[in-house]
């Protein structure tokens, strides 16, 4: 056996490996064309592939991919996007009632919409409202209405399709939100699910 030495240039026939190689299970192999088997490396410069495949969890601080990235699923800085779960009442309506399941290490933010309705005031009286409420574990934190009033010049009718107005979500939070409409005077409201979305702001704009 050769406990210390140095080779200037040699040339390999078959291959070479390690006393205790066994195919795919331990030890190391290299073979005469280029091909390579190790159980653990440490790279401390550049890695130039043409193909790959991982098995397992890859960690990285940033990337550049030229062509299509398929996933089942991705978490991060990314748009997420879930249905409304409508419960219509006779005054309140839940759109939706959902908690977060995911933190993330920023601040998101949730909207909510559409939201249809109409309301209806005659003209010998009466009023209609509709407001828009979020809760945020059960406490309101924003929201936006509208209203009319009899008039003389006759009946009237209003077809509002509303937003939530956007809130923000914190960092490393997993809340409750609920989107409730509240209506008031003759009307119909549409039992048609919206779309809750929750994204971080991107810092790729400018005021003008």
């Amino acid at each position: 056996f050769i406990e210390d030495g140095s080779i200037t240039n040699a040339k390999i026939g078959n291959y070479i490996q390690s006393r205790n190689y066994i195919t795919g299970r331990a030890g190391w192999k290299i073979d005469k064309g280029g091909g390579a088997e190790f159980n653990h490396v440490t790279v401390r410069g550049e890695i130039h592939a043409t193909s790959g495949t991982f098995s397992g969890t890859i960690n990285g601080a940033d990337g550049h991919f030229s062509g299509a990235v398929y996933a089942t699923k991705i978490v991060g800085d990314v748009v997420s996007v879930t249905l409304g779960n409508v419960s219509l009442g006779n005054r309140d309506s839940i759109f939706f009632h959902k908690r977060l399941t995911e933190s993330m290490p920023f601040d998101r933010v949730f909207i909510y919409g559409p939201i249809m309705t109409q309301r209806y005031v005659g003209s010998l009286g009466g009023s209609g409202e509709a407001s828009v409420s979020v809760y945020v574990n059960n406490a309101h934190v924003a929201g936006q209405n509208f209203f009319m009033e009899s008039s003389d010049s006759g009946p009237q009718c209003i077809s509002g399709t509303l937003f939530t107005p956007p809130i923000t979500i914190p960092a490393n939070t997993t809340p409750t939100i609920k989107v409730v409409l509240t209506t008031h005077g003759a009307g119909i409201t549409y039992p048609t699910s919206g779309i809750g979305m929750l994204f971080k702001v991107s810092s790729q704009w400018t005021n003008m």
